[in-house]
Order: structure tokens, then sequence, then C-alpha cells
């Protein structure tokens, strides 16, 4: 897309000198809009470049006579370029509110992950107190068995003091 638009302003660029006419002054503003939006679109600062050159086009005389004759009106290349520059502050304002769209998206990306951090030493900890008391249980048991032993060992003694 981005090749097809530089190279038709390339052409219509050509256009213009060999045969200044509205169609071509149309399709060249026509362009450069789609080129401004393109750029502008990827925060690039090369399309204030666009914005230059369609300023440029919009104050030659010679495009300003077409552009009256084609409207009839004294007052529509200001008109026109007044647009224009409409339509570029709001594509920055349209890139801002991408921009600000895309900081909150990684803002919550890193809160998702600061939350599954925090999740993951929760789980960790846990896991070690339920070893911690796996531990526990075992010394009781241990001390269970010895506690049993102890008392098989007293009976067997009473037992042989009994014979």
């Amino acid at each position: 897309y981005k090749r097809q638009v530089l190279g038709d302003i390339a052409i219509y660029e050509s256009k213009l000198v060999e045969d200044l006419n509205i169609d071509t002054v149309d399709t060249l503003m026509n362009l450069y809009q789609k080129a401004i939006e393109y750029f502008s679109a990827y925060n690039d600062p090369t399309f204030e470049n666009y914005v230059d050159r369609l300023h440029v086009l919009l104050n030659r005389e010679d495009i300003q006579v077409i552009l009256k004759s084609k409207q009839g009106s004294e007052s529509q290349p200001k008109q026109t370029e007044q647009k224009e520059e409409e339509n570029v502050l709001k594509q920055q304002k349209a890139s801002e509110n991408q921009n600000e769209q895309e900081s909150e998206q990684q803002e919550k990306i890193v809160q998702k992950q600061e939350e599954q951090e925090e999740q993951e030493e929760q789980e960790q900890q846990e896991e070690g107190e339920n070893k911690e008391n796996e531990r526990e249980i075992s010394k009781a048991e241990g001390s269970k068995e010895e506690n049993k032993e102890q008392r098989n060992q007293a009976v067997d003694e009473e037992e042989k003091v009994d014979v």
C-alpha cells in the first residue's frame, strides 16, 4: 500500500508539471492525504513531509486558480487548506489515542504479570508450608512408632517377669 501510494505521488507530481489540470491536482491531493494518514497512523514523522508538500501545492497560485475554477469560489482554497489541517489534527489526535490505548494495554499486561508472579510466590510459600507440615506429621508418626515399640518392649518385659 505504502509503495503504491508513494509511487503514485511521484507519477502525479510529474504529471502536474506536464499537464496541469483539476483531475491531476485532485488526485495528488488525495494521494498526499493517504500518505499523511498512513505515516501518521504509525507515528512516523514522515507524515510531516507530506503535510508540507500539500501546503506547498495548495499555496501555488496556478493550483489556486484551478481550484477556484472548480468551485467557482475564491474562498475554496482556504477552506481546502483548513480542511486538510483539520484532517491532519484529527489524525494526530487519533494517533495519540492509539498510543494511549497501547499504553493502557501495556499497563494491563504488566499488571497481569505482577499478579501472576504474586500468585506463584504464594503457591511456593504454601508448598513450603505443606512440606513443613508433612515433616512434622512424619516426626509425629515416628514418635508414635517409637512409643509403640517402647510399649511392646515394656509388655514383653512384664510377660518375662510374670513367667
